[in-house]
């Protein structure tokens, strides 16, 4: 009978595991601000076509100001791994074939149409600017995804997670700066509970494939750190608050406590959501080792 060592290939190490250094807090910071901004801006307008009586226009025009400062903080920040200005402008040569100049590109129509809107008051400006942070969301997505040879972010979930990432901060953004206006619109209850859920399904189902393709690398992802921010207080926290406050609106019972809850769920998802993109770019950011295959 034939050993199994004899026919185990062995593999041989040249370039082992390593952290990537080329995306740092300010790579981490603008996803989490610019990602906020962008799903803030998708829930409003949202929001603002489909109860129009509830979410009135000033309500509309307070999330466009936040999405737009949110954004700007965030492109603002990762300017720092772009450099001067003129690299920036070098930056958007490249918009057929680099999804780091999209980015830029939507994020700069975005904060055009917002600001023609503030003045012109369109009917089309609010969907162009609708297009372009979606686009900014897709465009992290992929600038992730495409990363070269970081194994972590090669997988085919993280253009999901980047989106509903932004989507679920987005709406916790929105808690904060509309809980004493939506706290008892029943569809927006329920999208927020939706989008909890939804997103956290995505975040375990990303930790466990890099569990299973990568153990190791998985370690900072499965950290009580963590589990107990980004899943406990980002997410099942979040949960509870907005079903409490829920319950509490529909019975009529204590208006004002709903509003203080929705208020600090909104914070418990911002805050987790941030802890989450923080462990994916920066504790979970691992290029590919470089290995040869070979026989005993």
């Amino acid at each position: 009978m034939t050993d199994a060592s004899e026919t185990t290939p062995l593999r041989i190490e040249l370039v082992p595991v390593k952290k990537q250094n080329t995306w740092k807090w300010p790579a981490a910071l603008n996803l989490i601000f610019s990602g906020a901004g962008s799903g803030l801006y998708i829930i409003s307008y949202i929001l603002r076509r489909a109860f129009p009586e509830t979410f009135q226009y000033e309500m509309l025009i307070r999330s466009e100001i936040t999405s737009a400062i949110l954004i700007i903080v965030g492109f603002s920040i990762v300017s720092v791994e772009v450099g001067r200005l003129t690299s920036a402008i070098n930056t958007l040569k490249r918009v057929s074939s680099s999804w780091i100049s999209r980015e830029i590109l939507f994020g700069t129509v975005f904060l055009v149409s917002i600001l023609l809107n503030l003045f012109l008051a369109n009917k089309i400006l609010p969907f162009v600017a609708l297009l372009a942070t979606a686009g900014i969301l897709v465009s992290q997505g992929f600038i992730l995804n495409t990363a070269c040879a970081v194994e972590t972010w090669n997988l085919r979930i993280i253009p999901l997670l980047v989106i509903f990432s932004g989507l679920h901060s987005g709406y916790g953004i929105s808690l904060i700066i509309h809980s004493s206006y939506l706290a008892g619109n029943a569809f927006y209850m329920a999208g927020g509970v939706f989008i909890n859920v939804l997103n956290l399904i995505i975040w375990i189902n990303y930790v466990k494939t890099v569990t299973t393709k990568f153990n190791q690398i998985a370690r900072p992802l499965n950290s009580r750190k963590i589990n107990l921010t980004g899943v406990g207080i980002g997410h099942i926290c979040s949960i509870l608050l907005i079903i409490f406050s829920w319950s509490l609106w529909d019975h009529n019972s204590r208006v004002e406590l709903c509003r203080v809850f929705l208020f600090v769920a909104g914070i418990c998802m911002f805050f987790g959501n941030a802890i989450q993109k923080v462990a994916a770019v920066l504790k979970a950011g691992y290029r590919a080792s470089i290995w040869i295959s070979t026989d005993r």
